[in-house]
């Protein structure tokens, strides 16, 4: 059994010790017992979390290099384990988000979505269309709806910024119906408290883990859309959901 939280942010305004003890403890209790669980990191750019933590750690959690590139071990104090898998966030032309996971190289933002989903295949990554408030209406949405004419080519995420009972996204829907595997993640916000989410929110998958070669495992697990999987966590409900987005607006930018 593998939980893999697919959408996870750390930006300068979280503690990343404290972000990770609490998002590995929120993942061992979406596992349970005998379950591997992995955080799926994707940076933006000008981000390099994942060498900070190769580098240098973080207070209070064992971080240790896997046995393959992009993979880092994270142990909490509490017992707490994971497995911490480089990615990236790319911006598109058309201002969507496409993540990368799997990929510990640049992929620079600006070319179209499709593009950029073909260079993430091309360099052996996931490429996950994650849903995002607003992003998937209009001329954004249209360009989602014509991209969900290559069923297989990518994932389709979901993610924190759905509320507690906002129904699936049409597009999420029709991506189903055509085929395409949907995974769930955190997706955190770069304000002050939303570490809190970190791990929160994840795709249950019915598969082996492979401790000796963990990207090639992860890599495969979240693009094969055969295998069986359940969402699990919870999302927060409508009133969090909306404080989210208008601090988001309204609150000065933290660095990232």
């Amino acid at each position: 059994m593998i939980v893999a939280d697919t959408h996870a942010h750390l930006y300068a305004c979280f503690d990343p010790g404290r972000a990770l003890a609490g998002a590995l403890a929120r993942m061992r209790a979406l596992g349970g017992p005998g379950a591997a669980t992995a955080l799926c990191l994707v940076e933006r750019a000008g981000q390099d979390w994942f060498g900070r933590l190769e580098d240098k750690g973080a207070p209070g959690l064992d971080v240790a290099p896997g046995p393959e590139p992009g993979t880092l071990a994270l142990r909490s104090a509490d017992g707490g384990e994971a497995w911490l898998l480089a990615g990236r966030q790319v911006v598109t032309a058309e201002n969507l988000e496409v993540l990368a996971l799997g990929l510990q190289g640049p992929c620079p933002d600006g070319p179209p979505a499709r593009d950029v989903i073909a260079r993430i295949r091309d360099e052996g990554a996931v490429a996950v269309l994650p849903f995002g408030v607003g992003k998937w209406f209009f001329g954004r949405g249209r360009v989602v709806r014509a991209l969900l004419d290559d069923p297989g080519g990518f994932l389709l995420g979901d993610s924190t910024q759905r509320p507690r009972g906002w129904s699936e996204p049409r597009l999420m829907a029709e991506g189903r119906r055509r085929g395409f595997g949907v995974v769930a993640g955190s997706d955190p916000l770069p304000l002050r408290g939303e570490e809190r989410f970190l791990g929160a929110y994840a795709t249950r998958f019915d598969a082996p883990f492979d401790r000796d070669r963990p990207a090639t495992c992860l890599r495969r697990v979240l693009g094969d859309a055969s295998l069986p999987r359940v969402h699990v966590g919870s999302r927060p409900g409508p009133a969090t959901a909306l404080r989210r987005q208008w601090r988001l607006r309204r609150e000065p930018a933290e660095p990232v």
